[in-house]
């Protein structure tokens, strides 16, 4: 057993007061007892800045919310672009934020904060962004969807996106140093077995990881078998694998029984996903990671019908609408196949096909 697993921490809630209401219910004069106190709510934390896509007059701000809301549900996010003094709000329910009315060919600070029943968290980062005329639908809407742990570098003249991803997620994981800075440690639940997790913690890894990919790519003559390592990039910053630990060897259960919740574990030397990562994909449309040749992976549902599409081929992919396309485009998903059932959980492998398009390498 890896002893560092031991130690599990429980929470400690500072600067604000747990209150709570006992009643004892029953009919007739059974009687009542209670107790109560007090809760002190404050504004969230700031949202974490993304990519900032240029539209024609607009910006399309990407960001990631805040770890902390607060202790109330945050209600509305807005982003605020400024440029020689003058400035221009938005606002939305999630990300990302399209801001209309800029100046095309000004260069605008935009920045995002996050509203509670409280009030307004303070700014986000900066990040800088020049509306274009020619800029109307030059990037997928979908790479809006990267978190801030991925830098989208798109380069117009070439036709290709460069993905520059962090190597780390920007969620909450068991293979986080419990004794870490990050903030991001939760203690293994149901679905994990302590003593089948890998060693090593996610704080403890440096490696980025670059992709360049086609803007808009094509499906290749023939397949591509994928290999050992990553295979795509996830909109969190972590790597994605395939459904291998080891030259021609399968996941098994006792391998995933040490996954956290996000179908993910450590080794070597990064926090990587192999299966679906239910807290951000269950089951549903949204979208998860982009692969070597440049084809996005979606969850087990299609934007275009609500549900798990019936005409995929041998990779999971298919053409048709997205959620970010009108026009009709070739992605994949996450097969309906139950893999294995492991602690209660059923496992879906994220990709167990070949390449339908042409792979290009991701460096670290």
């Amino acid at each position: 057993m890896n002893n560092r697993h031991n130690n599990f921490h429980r929470g400690i809630l500072s600067a604000a007061t747990m209150s709570f209401l006992l009643v004892a219910c029953g009919g007739g004069d059974s009687g009542s007892s209670s107790s109560s106190g007090s809760v002190t709510l404050t504004v969230s934390g700031a949202p974490t800045i993304g990519i900032a896509t240029p539209g024609n007059n607009s910006a399309s701000i990407a960001f990631t919310a805040p770890s902390s809301n607060g202790g109330a549900t945050i209600t509305s996010y807005t982003a605020t672009c400024t440029a020689n003094g003058a400035s221009v709000t938005a606002t939305n329910s999630g990300s990302p934020i399209s801001v209309t009315g800029l100046s095309n060919g000004t260069t605008y600070s935009c920045t995002v904060t996050a509203t509670n029943s409280v009030g307004t968290s303070a700014a986000s980062a900066a990040v800088s962004v020049t509306p274009s005329a020619s800029a109307t639908s030059s990037l997928p809407s979908a790479f809006n969807q990267f978190g801030a742990n991925v830098k989208v570098v798109y380069n117009e003249s070439a036709g290709t996106v460069t993905l520059e991803a962090a190597g780390r997620p920007d969620h909450q994981s068991p293979y986080w140093n419990p004794n870490g800075t990050s903030g991001l440690y939760v203690a293994p639940g149901l679905e994990t077995t302590v003593a089948s997790m890998s060693p090593g913690y996610i704080d403890n890894y440096t490696n980025k990881y670059f992709l360049t990919v086609p803007v808009n790519p094509q499906k290749a003559s023939t397949t591509t078998a994928t290999s050992l390592g990553a295979i795509g990039i996830a909109i969190t910053g972590s790597p994605i694998f395939n459904g291998q630990e080891g030259p021609n060897v399968n996941l098994d259960s006792g391998v995933i029984s040490g996954f956290d919740n996000y179908g993910a574990h450590t080794g070597p030397q990064v926090y990587h996903y192999h299966l679906e990562p239910t807290p951000i994909s269950n089951d549903d449309i949204k979208l998860f990671a982009i692969l070597r040749d440049g084809f996005f992976l979606y969850g087990r549902k299609c934007a275009s019908t609500g549900t798990h599409p019936t005409d995929l081929d041998a990779s999971g992919g298919h053409t048709s609408i997205t959620q970010y396309s009108t026009t009709a485009v070739y992605h994949y998903h996450i097969k309906n196949q139950i893999y294995l059932t492991v602690n209660n959980k059923n496992a879906y492998l994220l990709f167990d096909g070949a390449y339908q398009g042409t792979p290009n390498s991701v460096t670290n």
